[in-house]
């Protein structure tokens, strides 16, 4: 792993970069809603805060940050923002996109993570979200985590796929017999995946993605770029256990 030295001591290029992420989404939170169309950024940040994220992109020379913003529902827009070299201007130069992502119930108890590191490569410039949430009803709960890849395009950004990474739920379900009283009977299943790439990209075209099943390494979902998208562009299969 790459080492930086600072006062002395050694910290890793990657705490180094969550740190700078961490500065910025405190700097220029508000801002950043706004210009994803918040019309009181102040309000909805206080509200809901953990419905924004922003992380550095680089494309090389330009200053780049991603910027995801969650909805009441279960979409987001995304966008790429340009920052000067003064760190006073900002505009976006990518997007902004509106995309449903994968999530098994609305948004409830949610958490994003923009990742400049994603499936298709360094060669292509794009990032990827990671959506995580939970969900709490009367006699269910569900959680469910995906990770959905956007693409730029020149001044465009394209959700190219979304799958699961993992999913799970307990359901509250008639018990067959029951000796005084207790619990409710509860369904659960939980299952995790991985999406990787089935081989390298080729012919300038992104590669091929695979999706395993976490621990046995079994494909159970196969996506291959054609045209200008993977087909099938989700994995939504929520395979019980």
């Amino acid at each position: 792993m790459m080492e930086l030295t600072r006062r002395g001591g050694l910290i890793s290029a990657t705490v180094a970069a969550l740190l700078h992420a961490r500065r910025a989404c405190a700097l220029n939170a508000a801002e950043t809603a706004a210009m994803l169309g918040i019309a009181d950024p102040a309000d909805f940040l206080k509200r809901k805060p953990e419905f924004l994220a922003v992380a550095p992109w680089s494309s090389g020379s330009e200053r780049l940050w991603a910027a995801c913003l969650a909805d009441e529902g279960n979409g987001v827009t995304a966008a790429l923002i340009q920052e000067d070299a003064d760190g006073e201007t900002r505009r976006i130069v990518a997007g902004p996109v509106e995309a449903d992502v994968l999530t098994i119930d609305p948004f409830w108890t949610l958490n994003l993570l923009i990742s400049p590191v994603h499936p298709l490569g360094a060669d292509f410039p794009a990032f990827g979200v990671t959506v995580s949430n939970s969900y709490l009803s009367t006699g269910r709960s569900t959680w469910s985590e995906s990770m959905s890849i956007f693409l730029r395009e020149g001044s465009m950004l394209r959700l190219v796929f979304s799958g699961y990474v993992g999913a799970g739920s307990s359901d509250e379900v008639p018990c067959r017999r029951r000796q005084g009283g207790g619990e409710p009977c509860r369904d659960r299943w939980e299952r995790k995946w991985i999406i990787k790439t089935a081989g390298p990209a080729a012919g300038g075209k992104p590669p091929a993605l695979v999706v395993v099943e976490r621990g046995s390494n079994k494909i159970v979902s196969r996506h291959t770029w054609r045209g200008d998208g993977y087909h099938p562009a989700t994995f939504e299969r929520l395979i019980r256990s």
